[in-house]
């Protein structure tokens, strides 16, 4: 029979790294007692002795340099997404996810639980930092859902996004800085709500500030992060005289709805209009008989070539504007070019209103939505089609408008 004294000797040595307790006189060594094999001469070596591997205890009085190093990515764009342009104060969807978007303790590289190390700027060095407001972050699964104002989106644009340095500790987001290019109100709708409760609050991230009042709506699953639900009797209450009369504007909306079960014969988007004809204001109505979308001026001036689709998610726009010899009002959806629905005199299309703004019906008590509504916006400005249409690209499918690039030190 082999014994282990046919292999050597085994030697253990205690040392401080590796646990050794000593005692008060930090020279002996604990006496520990050991069994050995009687076929085998144990030795156990002093912590003193010469032979003893030299561990020094690590220093934790700064934090290791390079988890603390800023790290960065570079974010570039489809070249085919981008249409038309430059867009001026484009406020560009960042949506991504990786392990990278993770917070250090599970392995990634966000070093705040908030993600308030994450910031984003036009330049490598981050000297030219861009405003920016995150809608949704988790580090647990490594998401991120942010927008970022990009002074001059092009197809050949680039920016870079920073995330990882420990010494900040407090947000960087500028949520007002991000929506500048004539917007008015823009709501996300990603908040929290209990179903049939009226004690939530909707925030407009603009700096109008113009918070709008639950009335029964319920959160859900939306387009971008979370949307609001409404069942048929839902409303969200923005307040009077929250937009200004009008020479232009547009309003733009995702929304998934069922047609086929609401009151009435329209369902409300957004609606800030009077109650006499002809109905002045900025509204977006569609029809429940066959999903065609649009306002009422004297009449229902609903799209024709464009209809939305029962159940499906559709990003629907329709803006207004005056000349001074006429008024035009004109639909898209999901990016398609603008649709005329209606030329007339400025009279008949006197834009702006001093009734409640509501988001999911007309009143509060009529016409209201049927699904899920989310990213509502009203703008001052009569949008071009390639902004809506590259709104629509960036939104519909972020993973195909940008690429986040490799990490770089």
């Amino acid at each position: 029979m082999e014994t282990w004294a046919q292999h050597g000797t085994v030697a253990i040595y205690l040392a401080l790294a590796a646990g050794c307790i000593f005692d008060p006189s930090g020279i002996a060594p604990y006496d520990a007692t050991l069994e050995a094999s009687p076929d085998v001469p144990l030795v156990v070596s002093d912590a003193r002795d010469s032979h003893t591997p030299d561990v020094p205890a690590p220093d934790l009085s700064e934090p290791d340099a390079d988890l603390c190093a800023p790290r960065t990515r570079q974010i570039s764009f489809v070249t085919a997404k981008v249409a038309g342009g430059p867009h001026a104060d484009f406020p560009l969807l960042v949506s991504c996810s990786g392990a990278y978007l993770r917070t250090k303790a599970l392995g990634g590289g966000i070093n705040h639980a908030s993600g308030h190390d994450i910031s984003f700027s036009a330049d490598l060095a981050g000297s030219q930092r861009l405003d920016h407001e995150v809608e949704l972050f988790d580090g647990t699964k490594g998401e991120l859902v942010a927008w970022v104002r990009v002074p001059s989106l092009t197809s050949s644009t680039s920016l870079y996004m920073h995330y990882g340095d420990c010494t900040i500790t407090s947000s960087q987001q500028n949520a007002h800085g991000v929506w500048t290019a004539g917007f008015k109100g823009v709501w996300h709708l990603n908040e929290a709500m209990t179903d049939e409760s009226q004690a939530g609050k909707h925030q407009d991230s603009t700096s109008n500030n113009l918070t709008c009042a639950q009335d029964g709506n319920d959160d859900k699953a939306g387009m971008v992060a979370h949307g609001q639900d409404f069942d048929g009797d839902d409303t969200i209450g923005c307040g009077k005289n929250k937009i200004p009369n009008l020479t232009h504007h547009t309003i733009t909306a995702w929304v998934k709805l069922d047609l086929s079960a609401a009151e009435g014969k329209v369902q409300g988007v957004v609606v800030d209009v009077e109650t006499s004809d002809p109905w002045p204001g900025v509204a977006l109505y569609v029809q429940q008989s066959n999903g065609a979308f649009g306002h009422f001026v004297s009449v229902w001036r609903l799209s024709k070539t464009n209809k939305v689709t029962s159940g499906k998610w559709t990003y629907l726009a329709i803006r207004g504007y005056r000349h001074p010899s006429a008024g035009y009002l004109d639909v898209s959806m999901d990016g398609s070019p603008w649709e005329s629905l209606h030329t007339g005199s400025t009279t008949d299309l006197a834009i702006g209103a001093s009734s409640p703004l509501r988001i999911g019906s007309y009143s509060g008590t009529a016409h209201h939505a049927q699904g899920v509504i989310d990213e509502v916006r009203i703008a001052g400005v009569a949008r071009t089609a390639s902004w809506i249409k590259t709104e629509y690209n960036n939104q519909s499918d972020p993973s195909a408008f940008h690429v986040v690039g490799p990490e770089t030190p």
